[in-house]
């Protein structure tokens, strides 16, 4: 038995030795690259730039960093450039200390849900867009809520739960528009009814009610 635990160490000493033999090989290519590279261009700051652009169009390189292998260094600069917006976006007009607007709550969530997925790492994602880490995760909830419907009927953020004391809006509606209401009394004055006109209730599921009722005073 001990026999086989000194073959399995000695197993994973060669496997690590052969990983940093790799990276130290990766990483002396690239240095020896960048120097050439350093001396072609001679302080040439377009020259580097041009360079480094023709590279990275280089057979295997996008596939090599993540991206698709017909990605240009076009493509690239306007992948930054989004990135860029979205992380000042969360920065500024979206970033929050505490509940966010509804709007801003939509926007943020919806950002979230599209740029989410399991593979990436939270913290360079935060890095990158500005995503807080919470927020986050609401996005990937929204994505699976999402991924469950149809077109039809997505949702731009997860629902509010009401509380558990709340008072439905159509019940607070219904006080003073049910035909026994004593709270009110009607304007005997006038034979006035309300017609072809709609009232949106400020309830998260803005329920638009057509108002048929007597004036009142």
């Amino acid at each position: 038995m001990r026999s086989v635990y000194i073959l399995l160490a000695a197993a994973v000493v060669s496997l690590l030795t052969m990983k940093r033999d790799r990276l130290s090989m990766a990483n002396d290519i690239a240095n020896e690259m960048y120097t050439k590279l350093e001396e072609g261009t001679q302080d040439d700051p377009d020259l580097f730039n041009s360079t480094v652009q023709t590279f990275v169009e280089m057979k295997g390189i996008a596939p090599a960093i993540g991206f698709e292998s017909e990605t240009t260094a076009v493509d690239l600069w306007t992948i930054s450039g989004i990135t860029t917006n979205i992380r000042r976006a969360f920065e500024g007009i979206l970033q929050s200390v505490g509940a966010r607007f509804s709007g801003q709550r939509s926007i943020a969530q919806s950002t979230a849900s599209v740029c989410f997925s399991k593979n990436l790492p939270q913290k360079s994602v935060t890095k990158v867009t500005g995503i807080p880490k919470g927020l986050w995760i609401d996005g990937g909830r929204l994505a699976e809520m999402n991924d469950c419907c149809g077109k039809a009927e997505i949702k731009p953020c997860i629902p509010l739960s009401g509380h558990r004391d709340a008072i439905p809006w159509k019940s607070v509606w219904e006080w003073f528009h049910s035909d026994d209401c004593a709270k009110v009394i009607e304007d005997k004055q006038t034979k006035r009814r309300y017609t072809r006109k709609k009232f949106t209730l400020p309830d998260h599921a803005g329920t638009t009610l057509n108002l048929n009722c007597a004036h009142r005073v």
